[in-house]
Formats: structure tokens, sequence, C-alpha cells
């Protein structure tokens, strides 16, 4: 599980297994459900095949379509915090993603995400620290899609 999004929106990518790129510094994230969370109540999802974590030319941390190239929402001037969840927890986000259960899905994701460092649940919303997933504004070579 990759965190991408923090504040009033929680938005995380769910894979089912990941792998380091031959020449190191990309995570190549397989068979992803990029996940987010509005506002608690409002959930919205979307698949892709593989998805890929590096650091971009720009200083940005991002997170790449690799059929599209096209960048998730939000790219981070901190690496992006991958926590290796257990096979239980996976399929557990999983369906509460497939079946829209948005306080079982909360309820998975802060099992998870409470243990981290710099990260904590306010209510509904999920503060990290200043630098996380908060340089949406800058440009980047490709479109950066929006999970509306």
């Amino acid at each position: 599980m990759t965190i991408i999004e923090v504040g009033p929106a929680l938005g995380f990518l769910l894979a089912a297994s990941c792998r380091e790129s031959e020449t190191g510094g990309r995570l190549h994230l397989e068979q992803v459900t990029w996940a987010r969370v509005k506002d608690g109540k409002v959930l919205k999802s979307r698949a892709f095949d593989e998805v890929v974590v590096y650091r971009h030319e720009s200083g940005l941390f991002v997170a790449q379509d690799r059929l599209s190239e096209q960048y998730l929402f939000c790219p981070s001037l901190a690496p992006y915090v991958v926590v290796f969840i257990s096979l239980a927890q996976y399929a557990g986000i999983q369906q509460a993603i497939t079946r829209a259960l948005v306080e079982q899905l909360l309820e998975s994701v802060r099992a998870v995400i409470r243990r981290l460092p710099g990260f904590r649940f306010k209510g509904e919303s999920l503060s990290g620290p200043p630098d996380y997933a908060r340089a949406a504004s800058r440009r980047l070579d490709h479109e950066v899609l929006q999970l509306e």
C-alpha cells in the first residue's frame, strides 16, 4: 500500500505485488487499485495493471501509470511511503473497495497508517509531513490524472 494523497481526501494505491526495477530507483506496483475517500464518505477507485513509483527528474516523487504514462495525483516533495501489509489485510481492503464499504475501508487503512511516523488522522482527514503529496501544481512532462 502506498499513500499518495493526504488532507481531507485520503488517496492510496493498493497493489497485489511489487518489484524493484533492474536498474534500481523505481518500484513497480502490479495489479493496482487506486482508491480515494473524500470527507469520509465518497469512495472512488480505478484499476491499473502497473504503476511505477519513482523520483522524477524534476525532483518530485511520482506514481505513473505504465500504460498511459500519466501521473497519478498528487506528486510529492518527500518520498512516498510504501507499507507492506499482510495478505489478509490486502484482501480486506480490496473487498471494502469493491463493495464500497467506506467505514470498513477507513478502519482497515487507519490500522495500517496509524503506525507510520508523521501521519495521523484527525476525524476523517489524514495529515502527513508538510512536504508530503502536496506538489500537484508543479509541471511534469505528462498529464496528471485526477480521480474524480
